[in-house]
């Protein structure tokens, strides 16, 4: 059986418009660890989703058939393998949900433990589409190492000592390599904190900053986290030449 990483470790999107996600079955899952993102149709067709790509989604909307099928249809576009589950108990927007790209359907007024487990279900078929030589809960790019069963990290095969903030960004930097992701999404996954961007960079930027000193100091490379102005970060797959490493570690 494929791992999977607690729900802690994982980025839930939910799409719906305020009103439609249920209370009860929210506050349930939360409970049970899991972390969600929330935003709304709209959002999604802006493509919003580029610079905060999650593991699983739920779509959670009590509109008509067309706004549910768009959504799928732009989610799937814009985050493509991602495993969306849809909530409706009408059968001809489970029909259409399914065709447009959506992973499973489940009952409006689900519980918590049984989206819980759905949940879990679509991430472990996810899992099992990983190579068979790629080990379970192991990330890698470059010298870095992200252990993501044991929450460490080695650089240069030497252990890096982070806070539970540092190791959760650097976390999601590694998950996403040379993706830009914005600054409000790296604080929602170190800790569930949810502000507006500017707020969020003030944050941020002070952990980016502890994270650039410890990676040098392991690896002697000052280019691994680079700030993509007014956006917000990318970890580099590869190193860049040394001028632009120069300017990166600058700015």
């Amino acid at each position: 059986m494929m791992a999977v990483e607690s729900p802690a470790g994982i980025s839930m999107l939910v799409v719906s418009d305020g009103r439609d996600w249920p209370d009860a079955t929210a506050g349930g899952l939360e409970k049970l660890g899991w972390m969600a993102w929330r935003i709304s149709p709209a959002d999604v067709e802006r493509g919003d989703v580029a610079s905060r790509p999650p593991d699983v989604a739920v779509i959670a909307l009590s509109q008509p058939l067309g706004t549910i099928v768009n959504t799928v249809q732009n989610l799937d576009a814009e985050a493509p393998g991602v495993p969306m589950i849809v909530l409706s108990d009408d059968p001809a927007v489970a029909e259409q949900a399914l065709f447009a790209g959506a992973t499973a359907v489940l009952p409006w007024s689900a519980r918590a433990s049984l989206v819980h487990a759905q949940l879990r279900a679509v991430l472990r078929h996810a899992a099992g589409t990983r190579p068979a030589n790629e080990p379970a809960g192991l990330l890698r790019v470059r010298s870095l190492k992200v252990d993501t069963l044991r929450c460490e990290v080695t650089a240069n095969h030497r252990r890096l000592d982070l806070t539970p903030t540092e190791y959760r960004i650097l976390h999601a930097l590694v998950k996403h390599a040379g993706r830009v992701l914005g600054a409000d999404f790296l604080l929602q996954q170190s800790g569930g904190l949810s502000l507006k961007a500017p707020s969020a960079r003030e944050i941020v930027k002070v952990h980016v900053a502890r994270l650039r000193r410890k990676l040098f100091e392991a690896t002697g490379e000052p280019d691994y986290i680079v700030n993509v102005r007014n956006v917000g970060y990318l970890l580099e797959r590869r190193r860049r030449s040394s001028r632009k490493a120069s300017d990166t570690a600058a700015s």
